[in-house]
């Protein structure tokens, strides 16, 4: 097992600009609540089990993540050339990205930092994805509707460094979120005609 760990970044790195309107809200426990001042260093001595996302990745990891059994073939770190192995390999890239992004609340992927990472290095068997093989990676979940790039890396072929990473795409936030307020409703409800309000 290997954990979620950091590089170095500022704090808003790895948080959607939109999770910071749900951030107030603490009694919704659908949204963490994001780290909204101090240091990375203080940021990054959070407990592993703590609810309060990663706003960093690093090699050195403190809490646990199953890496598929396909991170320990080195293969799955070289680019394939027949279409069919590389689109299954692209598939399963897909796959470890999304958990691993979901397991340390990942949300913004900056791909120079993180190909130094366990994510994308496994220095166990001592291979690593290209920078150019994770941005295709990259294209392939942006393709799927499971990655976005940043800036200037959209569709006019620039520079692909960032990206922000969906590992829920928005239907399936908006799904989890109408299922939130359908529990909180009837559990108000429900209050409501224990008290005879309802």
């Amino acid at each position: 097992m290997r954990g979620c760990g950091m590089m170095t970044a500022p704090p808003q790195l790895f948080c959607h600009p939109n999770t910071y309107l749900l951030t107030s809200f603490p009694q919704y426990p659908l949204f963490p609540k994001l780290p909204t001042q101090g240091t990375i260093s203080n940021m990054s001595a959070a407990s592993p089990n703590s609810s309060a996302p990663s706003t960093t990745l690093a090699a050195s990891s403190t809490s646990s993540f199953a890496f598929p059994r396909e991170y320990n073939f080195p293969p799955f770190f070289s680019h394939q050339d027949n279409s069919t192995t590389y689109h299954a390999q692209c598939q399963k890239w897909t796959s470890l990205i999304l958990s691993y992004c979901r397991a340390c609340r990942i949300w913004k992927l900056a791909l120079v930092d993180a190909i130094e990472t366990e994510l994308f290095w496994n220095k166990t068997i001592g291979k690593r994805l290209s920078i150019n093989d994770a941005r295709d990676v990259v294209d392939f979940m942006r393709k799927d509707g499971r990655a976005e790039w940043i800036g200037k890396g959209g569709s006019d072929g620039g520079e692909r460094s960032v990206a922000w990473i969906w590992w829920r795409t928005p239907e399936e936030w908006a799904g989890a979120i109408a299922d939130w307020v359908r529990l909180a409703t009837s559990d108000e409800d429900e209050r409501g005609a224990d008290v005879g309000l309802g």
